[in-house]
């Protein structure tokens, strides 16, 4: 198997990638303008905490106006967005409150709080109500993912997550858990047993740094060392897959033209359809690059998903989607303006015009796989490679590759660490990361699976083949 790819540093755009969503002047300026008018005595935590709080609302509500604050906007990102995507302990929380007060009444004593926000006694009274309603959904393991519950508990009890020898140091103690105990960290955020709880004087050391900020991140942190450390040395057979060759007796003759209805069900070909057609002409975007919400409501029920979402952004079966149509250049954007592109086939109806239907569909798929190895892993980008790429050859066989949930049940297989005698961290963490990748694949429309498997098909398998071949023709390795 070929050695590990260099990735893209984060925020380097890939080929053709996504283009960056605007930051506004007007927001910078008044994130600058509350800094200066803080006195000595508030800090410079309310200015960082308010910089990460208006990034949240215009990312997640298609709100970027910094200046207009409704009832709704405020509740939903304080006890919604924040414990969902910002890691925090009850103390960091029980400083969202004050600091938002502080940008308050700056906006007010500079004149910019907007005609359209709350009005300033329901704005107060809000607050008041808020600074309970906040340790409260700081305190609801639900509103986290497994991964934050876990880093919190360890936050609370002297986790420093900037020091990487200390998060792998801390997820080697997770992993030597008990079993129920580590369902029960990751589910609930906290362990019922005291005298198991995490001691940062007392943590193990970490031999296997990256692959334990590996762990925790699952998005590609931590690059830079483990792909210096593959640079070394090709690696293993993944564990989890098969010691079988790959059967391509299903496509060697296989005529796409007898087989029109297995592209046309890939769901990923079925959503740029919907996404073109619904784009039609042309359409305008919000000043994130977004379809608004109503369009974006639009197009969730036309994918026959039935869910609400605040931005675009928020939903990847849409994002990954138009991610591919853009980077194969099917999709054009130019300001907040959306418009049909070239790309390097026309899209065409499956009834009338099969043969360049498939092609489409063929090239899709491609762009789609070369979209996602081009992004960096906080992008949606692969994490797994290039134990990704093998993997995905042979959930394209008969019968798919099964799932594993490394939290809820001991996996037999996983090799073991011959200085422990326990198994092997870092190859769970190895399947993690492919895991991780299938997942999006899956999400994108590319794979299909339920709770026990994922599988491809032979559209998925002779575009992933393609890909190989890509890759090797530009001297690049997966």
């Amino acid at each position: 198997m070929p050695k590990k790819k260099k990735r893209r540093s984060a925020g380097s755009p890939g080929p053709q990638g996504r283009p960056q969503r605007p930051r506004h002047s007007e927001r910078q300026e008044l994130q600058a303008g509350f800094e200066l008018w803080l006195s000595s005595s508030d800090g410079a935590a309310p200015a960082r905490i308010i910089g990460t709080l208006l990034d949240l609302k215009a990312e997640h509500f298609d709100s970027p106006d910094p200046t207009l604050w409704t009832e709704e906007v405020t509740v939903e990102l304080m006890t919604e967005i924040v414990p969902r995507k910002i890691l925090q302990t009850r103390q960091d929380a029980m400083d969202l409150v004050p600091a938002l007060r502080l940008f308050f009444e700056f906006l007010r004593a500079r004149g910019r709080w907007n005609e359209d926000s709350m009005s300033s006694p329901v704005a107060s009274t809000l607050l008041a109500g808020l600074e309970f309603t906040v340790l409260e959904a700081v305190d609801d393991p639900s509103r986290r993912s497994f991964s934050s519950n876990i880093l919190t508990y360890g936050l609370e009890h002297g986790l420093d997550p900037e020091d990487e020898d200390a998060l792998a140091a801390y997820m080697e103690w997770y992993n030597s858990l008990p079993h129920a105990h580590r369902v029960e960290l990751s589910d609930r955020g906290r362990i019922s047993d005291p005298a198991i709880s995490y001691d940062p004087s007392r943590a193990p050391p970490a031999p296997h740094e990256a692959h334990g900020i590996s762990f925790v991140a699952g998005d590609g942190h931590g690059d830079a060392r483990r792909d210096a450390a593959a640079d070394d040395a090709s690696p293993s057979w993944p564990w989890f897959l098969p010691d079988t060759d790959i059967d391509l007796e299903r496509i060697r003759d296989w005529d796409p033209r007898e087989h029109l209805e297995v592209y046309r069900r890939n769901t990923l070909v079925r959503r740029a359809q919907i996404l073109l057609d619904f784009i039609g002409p042309g359409r305008r975007l919000t000043s994130t690059g977004a379809l608004n919400r109503a369009d974006t409501a639009e197009v969730l029920q036309r994918f026959g998903i039935d869910r609400t979402a605040r931005s675009m952004w928020d939903v990847p079966e849409i994002t990954q989607a138009w991610g591919t149509l853009h980077d194969g250049n099917w999709l054009e954007t130019t300001g907040t303006q959306v418009r049909p592109g070239s790309g390097p086939v026309a899209p065409a109806s499956p009834d009338e015009q099969p043969e360049q239907f498939i092609d489409f569909a063929h090239s899709l798929l491609l762009s789609a796989l070369g979209s996602m190895w081009a992004r960096d892993g906080s992008e949606g980008g692969f994490i797994g490679m290039p134990d990704t790429l093998t993997t995905l050859l042979y959930v394209c066989q008969e019968g798919g590759l099964r799932r594993y949930d490394l939290h809820r049940e001991q996996i037999p297989e996983v090799p073991l660490d011959p200085r422990t005698g326990q198994q092997d961290m870092d190859e769970l963490v190895r399947y993690m990361r492919v895991a991780t990748d299938l997942e999006r694949l899956q999400t994108a429309g590319i794979l299909e699976g339920d709770e026990v498997r994922v599988r491809g098909s032979a559209p998925v398998l002779i575009a992933a083949i393609g890909f190989t071949e890509i890759l090797g023709q530009m001297g690049e390795e997966p």
